[in-house]
This record gives structure tokens, sequence and C-alpha cells, in this order.
């Protein structure tokens, strides 16, 4: 179990992380005890879970009443260390406070000014570092220790404040890294918004996650999952998998976003190899920017799929109450693998809906006792059993923030009743729009725009449409109810068209 380490005045919690349940994930005595007893057998299998926690007596965990540094690089995700930079970047700003640090790979500054004008975020300041030509571009959390003007900036922050919040997209040993060096190197005390580096490896890890779901429970709730640890067993395992169901898939476990997934038709490959399908199964993983790390996961690809909800999950420090269920989200996914492309409140049945929230609310409390605070979403798969009767199966964990969270986030912050609210996210990718700069969006959306403190409907851009490599368009729709929100998505597409 977690220890308490906090003070008084991190049991605040930041109003632009404020959580609001939507259901309750009611867990009983017996229940509650069976997952205690399963997460001790965990922990005493891998001590290293919460290992991060012991780096210093001046880093905690939490989510405490002080200035925050808010990074929002992705590129600690499973194949997104080759991107240079993302506008998805500044998602993560949407959460910041008055007197907060953003650090960007690349400034968008009329990203800022919208921010600014239209949601009202002031007091924010935006770092980015200087990237010298051919220099290798480093996770963001690593050149806030190593880029002397970042880390300087950073502990003028901690340094006028008294300490700081670490509050990253994804937390690894890297944050938790500059964490300890802002807290020891100014003898203050800084916080980690997320899990502890190990175990935040695990929750992101779709084989650990499948094993993770059948023992708490059942057999039945995650799609037959294989672990690979070569090329060859790669391939054995999809050739038999082919012959048992209509779609197989390969995926590298810790990516994200469709990024790391490769469906096979399995008509299409009956008549392969072993030796064959292996190499079509490098080629593939290689072209995606795979570095040969196993174990890959093979795995059934759902057919006859009724829908693909995630719900959305924050974990308090064990002392501070139970998880919070705060939404359950339809994922619109297009192509082949899957690719995320936005995501609207689930419409699906109150049987289907309460099995969802015990479940899921399951997952929440054993990650709870293995230590793991922050941010938590987990997406599942609903399809037609062999019998017609719906079947539910867990698929995925994000132990992060991500694209269906912090628009959730954003609207419980803008709206003094979000469970009233129609939502609809969109995120539009460059075959889809053509590409528009910040202030070309503003003037063609127009009179749709949500403004803060005079709107209570409208479109919120979660992210600059500009980029170095083509265009993308991520909003959010808040209408009145789910008709109007979907109705002013459709009108702000067609005027982006």
């Amino acid at each position: 179990m977690l220890k308490d380490t906090r003070t008084k005045k991190t049991n605040r919690q930041r109003s632009s992380l404020r959580v609001v349940a939507c259901c309750d994930p009611a867990i009983g005595d017996v229940e509650g005890e069976r997952l205690r007893r399963l997460a001790d057998r965990y922990s005493h299998d891998e001590p290293a879970f919460v290992s991060s926690l012991e780096f210093s007596p001046l880093v905690r965990q939490g989510a405490e009443s002080m200035p925050a540094l808010i990074i929002g690089d992705q590129r600690e995700i499973g194949l997104y260390s080759q991107v240079l930079s993302s506008q998805l970047e500044y998602r993560m700003a949407l959460l910041a406070e008055p007197g907060d640090l953003v650090v960007v790979n690349k400034r968008d500054r009329g990203f800022e000014r919208y921010l600014r004008d239209y949601l009202q975020l002031e007091g924010v300041r935006y770092i980015e570092p200087v990237f010298e030509p051919g220099a290798t571009m480093a996770p963001l959390t690593i050149r806030c220790r190593t880029d002397k003007r970042l880390l300087s900036e950073i502990k003028d922050v901690a340094r006028n404040a008294g300490g700081l919040i670490v509050l990253p997209y994804l937390t690894t040993g890297n944050a938790w890294r500059l964490a300890r060096n802002v807290a020891e190197d100014l003898q203050v005390a800084v916080s980690v918004c997320g899990p502890a580096s190990r175990i935040s490896s695990r929750a992101n890890d779709k084989i650990w996650f499948a094993h993770c779901v059948r023992q708490l429970i059942g057999p039945q709730a995650a799609p037959p999952t294989f672990a690979a640890y070569g090329p060859a067993a790669a391939a054995a395992h999809v050739a038999r998998l082919a012959g048992q169901f209509e779609r197989v898939v390969v995926k590298i476990p810790n990516s994200a976003g469709s990024a790391g997934n490769i469906a096979f038709d399995s008509k299409r490959i009956s008549d392969l190899s072993v030796g064959a399908l292996r190499r079509i199964i490098l080629s593939l993983l290689h072209a995606r920017g795979w570095q040969d790390r196993y174990p890959i996961l093979v795995g059934v690809w759902e057919s006859d799929i009724i829908s693909t909800p995630s719900v959305q999950m924050w974990i308090p420090l064990a002392p501070s109450g139970p998880p919070i269920i705060e939404g359950i989200f339809e994922q619109i996914v297009q192509g082949a693998e899957g690719k995320f492309v936005g995501a609207v409140p689930a419409a699906l049945s109150a049987d289907i809906k309460a099995q969802l929230v015990a479940e899921a609310g399951r997952i929440a409390a054993f990650f709870q006792n293995l230590g793991y605070f922050g941010r938590c979403s987990v997406d599942a798969i609903i399809s037609n059993g062999p019998e017609g009767q719906w079947q539910v199966h867990w698929v995925e964990c994000n132990g992060r923030w991500g694209g269906v969270s912090i628009p959730m986030t954003l609207a419980n912050r803008l709206c003094d009743d979000q469970s009233q609210k129609g939502l609809v996210i969109a995120q539009q990718s460059e075959e889809v729009l053509p590409a528009h700069t910040v202030a070309q969006v503003t003037q063609l959306l127009g009179d749709l725009l949500f403004r803060r403190g005079t709107s209570k409907s409208g479109i919120v851009l979660l992210s600059s449409p500009e980029a170095q490599a083509g265009a993308r368009m991520n909003f959010l729709a808040i209408g009145d109810d789910q008709d109007m929100a979907e109705k002013m998505a459709a009108e702000a597409l067609a005027r982006l068209d």
C-alpha cells in the first residue's frame, strides 16, 4: 500500500483537475479484500511498482495547490519517439492555471493568444527548448533537466512558489528524476501528478493489462491474447489464430492511438507459410518504427462490434477515497487499424453500462491498491458473442492523459454541470481537412466558438491546427444537449472543409 506522505495542503485538488463522478463503482467488502490480496501478490512479485516514491524525501505524489510544470510531450509513448513535435502537445495547456509553466517542443503564439482571448487562460508562461541543427531530440522530461535555460525558468517558478507540481502527459522515470533534481537543488517540495514509473509502464503495456483483467474479472474478460518473444513465435501465433478467427492483429504493446496495430484478414493470409508471415510481420513492424523490442502482442481482432467504449477514471491516493468513474465515451475509430478520430458520450443500455462500471471499478481499485495515482482510462470492445449475447472484452489501458480525458476535464472546468451537457470530441487528420492557421480557424468558425465567461455552448479548439507536416483539427463541441453538440461539430467541420 502507498504511504500517505502528503501535508494538509495537498488535500486541496487543483480546480483544473476537478473530477466529477458519473456513477459509483461500489465494491463490496469481500471483493475489496480479494483485490487487495491480488495487489499484494503482484507487489510481492514486483517490488519496483512504487520505487519512484523513494527517489527523495522532498518528492511526493499528488495534485497540490502549487504552480505546475505542464509537459504535453508524447514522445515517450512507444513509436512516438521519432516525431519531432506535435501540435497535440498543447492539449495539456488546457489544464493550466495562472502561474503555471507549460513546456512544448515548438511554441505556437497564435494558439496561445486563442487560449488567452477565448478561454481566459491568462498568467500562464510557455517555454520551448532551443534545438541545435543535427542535435538529438530527447523527450521534454529530459530536456527540462539538461537544457540550462529551461531548468532555470522551472527553478524560478518553484523557488518563488516554494514548491512545484510536475504534471506530464505520460509519467515516466524521467518525470520523477526531473522532480528530484528541482526538489534537491532548491530544497523545496515537488509533487508528481501521476503514477510511479514502473506501474505506469505496466498499465500501458497491453500484454500485462490483458493478463491483469483475466485475473481480476475472469478468463472471458479479454480476447485471445499472446505474448510473442520472437518473430517466428509471432508468425506461428498469427497462423494459428487465422485458422480460427476472421481477423488477427499484431500490436506493439506500449504504443497508442493505433500506431502499433497491424490487422490481418485471415482469408488473405491463409495460404502463407509461417516463414512468409514472419517476413511480412517484421517488414510492417519496422515500417512503423519498431526497434525489435520483444515481446509483441498477437491477438484476435474483434468482429461484429457493437461499441468501443472508453471508461474515464481518476484514481486518487488511497487515503483520499476510492477511484472515481467520470464518464463512459464511445470512441470513433476509422481504418483497418482502428485509428482514433473522436468520441462522444456512450449511448448504451443500462445493463451494459452497469457491467462496464462494475468491471472498470475493479480494475481501478486494483490499480489503486498497487499504488497507482492519477488519470487513467480503460478501453473495451463490446461485440455479439457466439450465441448472440453481447460480450465485453477489455483491450487496453491508458495510464496517462489522453484525447478523451483532457477535453472531458476541460468541460468539467468550463461548465457548471458538465453531466447535463452534450459533448463531441473531434480529432480529424490531414487526410480529411485542408491546412489552416489558428487565425483562419477562428475566422471561419466565428460565432460557433466558445467564449469563457459569456458562452454556455460552442466549439473549443483543443490544439493548434498548424503543424510542420500536415494539418490536424482537434476540437471539443459543447452543446446544451447531445443533439446540439453533434450539429455544432458537423457545422464546424463543414466550415473548415
